[in-house]
C-alpha cells in the first residue's frame, strides 16, 4: 500500500502499474471504475487532474482472511488533495478491500473496493506565504 500511494501522489504510472495483476479489477467509491492496471491508471490520473498536489496517508491494515498464496486486507486511508484552481483542501477517509495474490515475489493487488466514508473541505493556506521558500520540489523519487 505504501508503493500505491507512493505512486498517486507522484502521478507515477509505472510505479502504479507495480501494484496490480494484469487482469485487476477495481472500484472506486462505487463506480464500477475498470479491469485491468492501465485501466486503473487512466481512472487515477483523470480522477486526481484536477490537483496540483496529493497525500495519501496509509494507516491501519488488517488482514481478513490469508490463503496459500492470496489474501484479502482491509486498509484505511486518509487523503489529502489540494486544488489546482481555487485554493481549497480536500480531505478524505478511505478504506480499501483488496483481494490480493502473491506473484514473482511480491504481493499484487487482484482486486480492489475503495469505499469513501468521509469527506471535508476547507480552505488552503500556502506554506510559502508562512514560510517562504517552504516548499518541497517534485522529483521522480517524490518531495525533497
Amino acid at each position: 500500500m505504501a508503493t500505491y500511494a507512493a505512486a498517486l501522489d507522484r502521478q507515477d504510472r509505472e510505479l502504479l502499474f507495480q501494484c496490480f495483476t494484469d487482469d485487476v479489477e477495481a472500484t472506486y467509491s462505487g463506480v464500477n471504475a475498470c479491469q485491468g492496471a492501465d485501466r486503473i491508471a487512466e481512472y487515477v490520473a483523470a480522477a486526481l487532474a484536477p490537483f496540483s498536489r496529493t497525500q495519501h496517508v496509509m494507516a491501519a491494515s488488517r488482514l481478513l482472511r490469508v490463503g496459500q498464496g492470496e489474501c484479502d486486507v482491509e486498509t484505511y486511508c486518509v487523503a489529502y488533495l489540494l486544488e489546482r484552481e481555487t485554493p481549497t483542501l480536500w480531505t478524505r477517509g478511505l478504506r480499501y478491500l483488496d483481494h490480493m495474490v502473491f506473484s514473482d515475489d511480491r504481493w499484487l493487488v487482484d482486486q480492489r473496493d475503495q469505499i469513501a466514508d468521509w469527506m471535508t473541505s476547507a480552505p488552503a493556506v500556502s506554506p510559502v506565504a508562512m514560510w517562504p521558500g517552504s516548499v518541497a520540489k517534485k522529483d521522480e523519487n517524490g518531495p525533497q
